[in-house]
């Protein structure tokens, strides 16, 4: 709570990291007691191989966004490590969410292999560029996330 009254008074837009149903509830808490303001950003991170959570699916990202009540604001983004990445970076493209892709998010392909951060971006603007979706400059990413 120390952390986010100082985030507040300082004016800085906070983020959840989701690795547990737990983290949804608590952020939705902590909304409702007006330590967080406006619109939520989840971070749906989810693991192939991580023994924490749920398993990276359509049904996983269901569960943790059905916790959220009908009044609070919020937007998601996937954050997915190992070959599950551009299955769950698809499903939020098509479903207006944001993808977290580049350095730091290099997933492992099924064979091993890893994309460089230009591949990787490349491979996220097709993606929407297939599903219809624009890509935001810097700018409107600031607003989309809320930092504007």
């Amino acid at each position: 709570m120390y952390f986010l009254r100082l985030s507040k008074e300082k004016g800085i837009q906070y983020s959840v990291v989701v690795r547990e149903p737990g983290h949804v509830r608590i952020a939705v808490a902590m909304h409702r007691m007006g330590l967080m303001e406006g619109t939520l950003l989840f971070k749906l991170n989810l693991g192939d191989n991580a023994l924490w959570g749920l398993p990276p699916s359509e049904a996983a990202v269901d569960t943790y966004l059905d916790i959220v009540p009908d009044d609070i604001p919020y937007t998601w983004m996937s954050y997915t490590y190992g070959p599950s990445h551009w299955d769950i970076a698809r499903l939020a493209i098509t479903h207006g969410a944001h993808v977290r892709v580049g350095l730091g998010d290099n997933p492992v392909e099924a064979d091993g292999s890893q994309l460089t951060n230009a591949e990787l971006v490349t491979r996220i603007v097709e993606m929407a560029a297939e599903a219809g979706r624009e890509i935001a400059t810097p700018a409107e990413a600031l607003t989309i996330l809320g930092y504007s």
